[in-house]
């Protein structure tokens, strides 16, 4: 009888984001033209053959184009942002722009609460007590990697180890002005349909906002069809969802 293979979990662990980058994608190109759950029956069925020969060819277009123009697939400009909302780059992260106004925090709470956004103590009191001025008419290039691209342990505090990751790549930290934005620009449904549905902006956290849970950061979130904001400790070693994501700007 021949020995039972033993589960590789390095290799596991690879293709695991890789799953779920697929999973994403598919998801978001079937809710963006009406799909529902019931073309999961036709793929496991009889157009299974049908998708199993087209994947091939899009495999095969997607390999070429990638040799020709290997830069449109890693990096993204201003320029290459101005006519779409957002953009997603061959790693995963997502691309967009915000443009601020001018508003400080005591405006930005009545705005929210005229909206009818959901906001927490913890973001009233952050909102209160933003130190940086806020700035009107900048345009910042936003680049939220998913969490799941991003090794998180107990050996690893997670507000550090992302921050790790974000200097690798040139990102710098945001004003926290960013967070209110991303809630302005953008509706609940666009940001499913980007496939993140709570943004932790990664700016210089915020003190005295709670002196329970020390400096805090903005959290942009949508539930159902309203935004929520609110905040969490920027040194807490909180465990993110796989479909959170982690707001910097590209410089």
């Amino acid at each position: 009888m021949s020995e039972k293979k033993k589960l590789d979990w390095k290799e596991l662990g690879k293709f695991v984001p890789k799953a779920l980058d697929l999973f994403m994608l598919i998801r978001s190109v079937f809710e963006s033209k009406g799909i529902g759950l019931e073309i999961v029956g036709w793929l496991t069925g009889e157009g299974k053959h049908i998708f199993h020969e087209h994947l091939k060819i899009l495999s095969k277009e997607f390999l070429v184009a990638k040799s020709k123009f290997p830069e449109i697939v890693k990096t993204f400009s201003l320029k290459d942002l101005s006519s779409t909302l957002w953009a997603v780059d061959s790693e995963g992260n997502t691309h967009l722009t915000v443009t601020s106004n001018g508003m400080t925090g005591e405006e930005w709470e009545q705005y929210f609460k005229r909206c009818g956004c959901q906001m927490d103590d913890w973001s009233r009191g952050m909102l209160h007590c933003v130190s940086e001025a806020p700035t009107n008419g900048v345009t910042y290039h936003i680049v939220m990697p998913p969490s799941h691209r991003i090794s998180l342990s107990r050996d690893n505090p997670v507000n550090k180890k992302i921050r790790a990751v974000a200097e690798e790549c040139g990102w710098v930290e945001p004003h926290w002005e960013v967070a209110c934005l991303l809630c302005e620009k953008f509706t609940a449904e666009q940001f499913k349909q980007i496939g993140l549905t709570c943004i932790v902006t990664m700016h210089e956290p915020i003190e005295d906002s709670d002196p329970n849970l020390g400096p805090m950061l903005f959290i942009s979130g949508w539930n159902n069809s309203k935004c929520c904001f609110s905040g969490i400790s920027g040194g807490h070693d909180y465990n993110y969802h796989c479909l959170d994501g982690f707001a910097f700007v590209v410089p």
